[in-house]
């Protein structure tokens, strides 16, 4: 059995390090508090905060997705399967339906997890009062309420009132924690800290980064150990490297190793370069369709930027070498890469947001 974990939620032996960040959040919470916490994608937020909850079980932890959310109508939907999903009582799910009636909302079974799901017709007009009143139910004693990926609430037209109303509602909660969690740093930091925003200084802040490498390190020794391997330190040094110390990417690598490798063989450079290329080629399908998905600017902006060391910088400079023309032709590129995922802002620079992504794009040598 493959010992190590991607795609999924992590808890218990299956989940490495963190203690400091785990022990203050559980603080935080036993506080009411609220907390943004910040965090590349595949960082494991989502699986702290399960972590968490494994280790609070007098806790009810409400969990509400916010990715891709366009609508006042699908936050209420998320909202209230979030409610539901705790609830798991007729007397709630009454409760709840009456909360919503107005929205007429349409019941129907999840075809995975087998529970009851509530959907919102587009053609309903939602208020901020009916986002209000969901709000309310979570309002109770050791209550935890997550939204995951909250940046994207301003991808709702009109989402500062949105804010404002919610932010009423939080500050009358005292004896509820809420938790929001966001992968792009700007926006969340604009969300939480511009003077102009409703969530203004609302929040602590908690910033998600690097797991410690010598702990990773043993953690990922010891796996490849149950299974027979012998781990050098300069093949895990390598993984964690490649990953840039994100735990998601790193221990999808450890998979591509594990793969081809068996008892008794060495974890060594040249293993982790195998495993890399055969992670490389079974996506290789999705990455072309990535590529080709881009525009005429946003390929020439790419193969100038994997020309250089990252992280890039945007100039004059730059967008001349890359034959882009001018500064703004150039912005607009990069903006469109980050948009699509492709690249990833870090402070004033930008980096490769998936990094087998970019080692692929150096083999083919397609841009």
């Amino acid at each position: 059995m493959i010992p190590f974990k991607y795609g999924v939620f992590v808890t218990g032996t299956d989940f490495c390090g963190r203690k400091k960040e785990l022990n203050l959040l559980k603080e935080y919470i036993s506080s009411s508090m609220r907390v943004y916490i910040v965090g590349e994608r595949r960082t494991g937020k989502s699986s702290l905060l399960m972590e968490t909850a494994r280790k609070m079980p007098g806790y009810r932890f409400i969990y509400v997705d916010l990715r891709s959310i366009v609508t006042r109508g699908q936050l209420c939907e998320r909202i209230a399967n979030g409610l539901n999903r705790q609830g798991k009582t007729k007397q709630a799910f009454s409760k709840l339906m009456k909360a919503i009636a107005s929205l007429r909302p349409e019941v129907s079974i999840d075809s995975i997890t087998g529970d009851l799901k509530l959907s919102v017709s587009p053609e309903i007009q939602v208020s901020d009062v009916d986002i209000d009143k969901l709000l309310e139910m979570a309002g109770e004693k050791k209550t935890v309420v997550v939204f995951d990926e909250f940046q994207d609430i301003q991808r709702i037209k009109g989402y500062e009132t949105i804010l404002g109303s919610m932010r009423t509602v939080i500050q009358s909660q005292t004896n509820t924690s809420y938790i929001f969690c966001g992968s792009t740093f700007n926006r969340m930091t604009d969300l939480f800290t511009d003077r102009r925003s409703a969530f203004y200084n609302s929040a602590q802040r908690m910033l998600l980064e690097a797991i410690d490498e010598t702990e990773f390190t043993c953690f990922l020794a010891d796996r490849f150990k149950s299974g027979g391997r012998l781990p050098g330190d300069n093949g895990i040094k390598r993984i964690i490297e490649f990953g840039r110390g994100n735990p998601g990417d790193i221990q999808k690598l450890c998979i591509g190793v594990w793969n081809q490798t068996a008892p008794g063989d060495n974890i060594d450079q040249a293993a982790v370069t195998e495993g890399l290329a055969n992670m490389c080629a079974l996506e290789s399908d999705s990455f072309r369709e990535r590529l080709d998905s881009l525009s005429k600017n946003q390929i020439l902006c790419l193969s100038a930027l994997l020309k250089r060391e990252e992280p890039f910088t945007l100039s004059n400079q730059f967008a001349s070498r890359a034959g882009l023309g001018s500064y703004s032709v150039a912005k607009s590129a990069i903006k469109g890469l980050t948009e699509k995922d492709v690249l990833l802002k870090k402070g004033h620079s930008w980096v490769m947001s998936n990094p087998f992504l970019a080692h692929w794009l150096h083999l083919s040598d397609l841009v």
